[in-house]
């Protein structure tokens, strides 16, 4: 469970993910690809967003949320490995 605020190397590793999935959180500067950081800022949050958005069915529709939650949880972390697998 990844929520805003959150700081470790599993937020790093989140941040890579979605600098290299298409959700980047910049083009350059702290966070941006290349310079991601452990800490789950307010560029993390836009960036899980825009990913749940996208991945809607797979991510908030099993739980019944109608918009993205900026928590990088079960759901998330599932559809993010899916993608990784393919």
């Amino acid at each position: 469970l990844l929520p805003f605020n959150a700081v470790g190397p599993d937020v790093k590793a989140l941040q890579k993910f979605l600098n290299c999935a298409g959700y980047p959180l910049g083009t350059s500067g702290p966070d941006s690809p290349g310079q991601e950081t452990e800490y789950f800022s307010w560029k993390t949050l836009a960036s899980v967003d825009a990913f749940q958005n996208a991945h809607a069915a797979a991510i908030l529709s099993p739980v019944g949320a109608k918009s993205a939650t900026g928590i990088f949880a079960n759901y998330s972390q599932k559809a993010a490995y899916s993608l990784m697998q393919q």
